[in-house]
């Protein structure tokens, strides 16, 4: 997934592959991660290329 790809996976409603545009897939669970992860202070990114695959979630103790 490219930085602009994950930008728009944020948004609600925004499937990027049509592979998953059947029944069930809405398009809203990284929409609703992000905005949790907002919501405490912290923040939603890519992991790094080569140390990790995936999404990493920072929030702040407090």
């Amino acid at each position: 997934m490219s930085a602009t790809e994950f930008e728009l996976a944020q948004q609600p409603f925004v499937r990027l592959s049509p592979a998953r545009s059947g029944e069930g897939h809405c398009g809203l669970g990284l929409a609703i991660v992000a905005e949790i992860v907002r919501q405490w202070g912290g923040e939603l990114r890519l992991a790094p290329a080569g140390v990790t695959t995936g999404i990493e979630a920072t929030i702040p103790r407090r």
